[in-house]
């Protein structure tokens, strides 16, 4: 059997776990300093990857979760549901991509090619599903195919980047939605790691461990391949005056010399 691969985060006092799996799943909080549940919500949504994220707005703030039935927010302290969208499809494909903030929406994406990203404004509450022909006030907007499948997009410097498991990556005005261009960085490898920005640049890493450089703007331009010299599907993590990519077999720090 599967498990359930998201990580926890933490709210004020609390670790709060996002456990989509095939039965038994649940949304839970536990005391930092204890390990006491909280509280807990089923959930019936099937496996999900994605981890849960902590959206704030001034003294509020919601748990945003992405799963195969329905993306949700809850309130991150008592676990009471706010709003929920209809993330459906006929298709089977787990949703592994992570919510994140942009301004002032949160976009949630993942299920393939075939399926929307959408971007939500803080503060809804109920069903917010968008029906055909009727405006939903909560939807800022919303990409209505090209859905990433593996990978959490990027927003840096005023552009969404959404990277396909093929290497395809579309651009998209991240304020708008709005499409900018498509590109492709490579073919025959597949792309695991999501893509980083960092010092004016965009590094995607595929699973053979090639880092392309792309200089941050509406224009695509590659400014540089790098090899890691092992495969790598983890997401490079950004720190002061560094990247940190985890290979298959170790760990490579790339930056300035101090």
């Amino acid at each position: 059997m599967l498990d359930p691969a998201s990580s926890p985060v933490i709210h004020e006092n609390l670790a709060i776990v996002q456990n989509d799996w095939q039965r038994g799943g649940h949304l839970a909080a536990y005391e930092l300093a204890s390990g006491k549940e909280v509280w807990r919500v089923a959930r019936s949504e099937g496996m999900a990857w994605a981890s849960p994220s902590i959206v704030r707005r001034g003294t509020t703030a919601e748990l945003v979760t992405n799963g195969r039935e329905w993306i949700r927010a809850f309130d991150p302290r008592t676990g009471r549901e706010l709003w929920r969208l209809n993330n459906a499809a006929p298709d089977t494909w787990d949703r592994v991509p992570t919510p994140f903030t942009s301004g002032d929406v949160t976009i949630v994406a993942g299920g393939g090619a075939e399926r929307p990203v959408y971007a939500i404004r803080a503060g809804a509450s109920g069903d917010i599903t968008p029906s055909a022909g009727a405006a939903q006030p909560a939807v800022a907007w919303t990409i209505d195919r090209g859905s990433p499948y593996l990978c959490t997009p990027l927003v840096y410097r005023g552009v969404l980047y959404i990277l396909a498991s093929n290497g395809v990556v579309t651009l998209h005005d991240a304020v708008t939605g709005a499409r900018v261009s498509q590109q492709r960085l490579s073919t025959g490898v597949g792309y695991s790691a999501s893509p980083v920005g960092s010092g004016g640049h965009v590094y995607f890493t595929n699973d053979d461990g090639e880092v392309t450089v792309v200089r941050a703007g509406r224009s695509f331009e590659i400014v540089g391949r790098n090899q890691l010299g092992a495969m790598t599907f983890a997401t490079p993590a950004v720190t002061q005056g560094a990247l940190i990519f985890r290979t298959v077999t170790g760990l490579v720090a790339i930056g300035e010399r101090s």
